[in-house]
């Protein structure tokens, strides 16, 4: 594709993701608690897992796994100036439905950055790193 390419193919929005944003917890606790709660839900996006490292930290091996979620533009949900506030702080969960009909979790992630090509308003990418369910 080239550089700029706006388009996105047929098909590619097939996975579900509810986008979460951090909210403090009960105020005066000692250590504080972030509790996240939904900013937008069932959102059509497209998952492709980019690249993978292990490393060693602190004795112990760990996993990183880069992951860009790509959504359609939504306006007043990313405004330019929203987009230091999610860096960082949201967290992405990708929902598959299974047979009783409703949906599960079946990865979580916390978005690094967000990409809106040449500031063109069509489709954003969130640049994450996946968790682990119980993170």
């Amino acid at each position: 594709m080239p550089k700029g390419d706006i388009t996105t193919k047929a098909g590619a929005l097939r996975h579900l993701i509810h986008i979460l944003q951090p909210q403090v917890g009960t105020p005066g606790t000692v250590g504080g608690t972030t509790n996240y709660v939904p900013y937008a839900q069932f959102v059509p996006a497209a998952i492709e897992p980019a690249s993978a490292r292990d490393s060693i930290r602190s004795g112990q091996t760990v996993s990183e796994i880069i992951v860009p979620i790509t959504i359609r533009w939504m306006p007043g949900v990313f405004a330019n100036g929203t987009y230091s506030q999610i860096s960082g702080n949201y967290r992405v969960q990708w929902l598959e439905s299974f047979q009783g009909g409703g949906y599960v979790v079946v990865a979580q992630y916390i978005v690094t950055g967000v990409i809106n090509v040449d500031q063109r308003n069509w489709k954003i990418t969130l640049a994450c790193i996946a968790l682990g369910l119980n993170q």
